[in-house]
């Protein structure tokens, strides 16, 4: 499609320059494709959640570097003609120079012949000055487009290390780790900060746990949906005594889940947005996945029975 629609823009160069003046790559982010159809479109969606609007992104980005590569070819073919050109004026005008000068005449009323050697050294001059504006505008794009994506690079790190800092308020980490977070990203912007490795480390770590509760929390939330019993205070809960006796309850309403072990060991806390771990390792989320996996089962079978 990014191919198709870059055909269209390299075909109709004027769509390439109406999307251009209206701010580029920037103004079709915040576009939108919808199909007046009932049924929803695979290509359909607001800004880059629309397949459309990314392949045309695509294609326009293309076009243009397309555009702007015949322009610098043509302008370097343009230099490379006009340097011919004077070279080949300059043959006949050093010919009739020599042939029509005559030691004879009177030299007070005539003025100097042009010097071969100086025909040749300014067209050598023009030349190299011709190669070296290229050779400069060459530079400038490349110098310009290496800046860019550093800047690119460095805000979507800033952004990063912004997202592991409300990442690590859900974990419900400390105020000296979150503090740090936020000293880390004050470096890094700064430029005084020598190395990320350290905080990369820890970020991974962190969003990785995150992932964990995450999927941890909509497992039980899956099972106690099921076999679960609701109180008067609207709480769901449920102890499932033949498979290694977790304690599950939850309360939709407030966002608060607690997640038990078979000792009545908290394993998962969640509440007012923060999160209370303890022990939560991959074969209690593995435990927690199989149970899933055979109501998903189960269901699929009544499913068939009945419908």
């Amino acid at each position: 499609m990014a191919e198709i629609l870059q055909a269209r823009f390299e075909q109709h160069p004027k769509l390439a320059e109406a999307i251009t003046k209206r701010g580029g790559s920037q103004w079709l982010k915040q576009c939108s494709y919808l199909v007046s159809s009932g049924e929803k479109n695979f290509w359909e969606g607001k800004g880059l959640e629309s397949p459309y609007i990314r392949a045309l992104i695509q294609g326009y980005t293309k076009a243009l570097e397309n555009f702007n590569s015949q322009q610098a070819e043509n302008y370097t073919a343009e230099a490379i003609q006009l340097t011919s050109n004077q070279k080949l004026e300059s043959e006949p005008q050093r010919k009739n120079t020599e042939t029509s000068f005559t030691p004879k005449l009177n030299t007070k009323n005539i003025s100097p012949p042009t010097s071969v050697k100086n025909q040749t050294e300014s067209s050598q001059t023009l030349n190299t000055d011709v190669q070296q504006a290229l050779l400069q505008t060459s530079t400038n794009s490349q110098t310009k487009s290496i800046d860019k994506t550093l800047d690119n690079i460095k805000q979507s790190t800033i952004q990063n290390l912004q997202n592991w800092y409300q990442v690590a308020q859900k974990l419900g980490r400390s105020e000296k780790y979150i503090n740090r977070i936020q000293e880390v990203t004050k470096e890094y912007i700064n430029e005084s900060s020598s190395s990320l490795e350290n905080a990369f480390n820890a970020m991974s770590r962190d969003i990785k746990e995150l992932q964990q509760i995450d999927e941890m929390t909509k497992l039980a939330q899956r099972v106690v949906q099921i076999f679960g019993k609701e109180d008067v205070n609207g709480i769901m809960s449920v102890r499932t005594e033949n498979y290694k006796n977790y304690q599950i309850a939850t309360q939709a309403q407030d966002k608060t889940y607690l997640v038990k072990d078979k000792d009545s060991n908290i394993l998962l806390y969640i509440r007012d947005g923060k999160t209370q771990v303890n022990n939560l390792n991959e074969e209690i989320v593995n435990d927690f996945r199989l149970m899933n996996s055979r109501i998903e089962n189960r269901l699929e079978s009544v499913k068939i029975e009945i419908v």
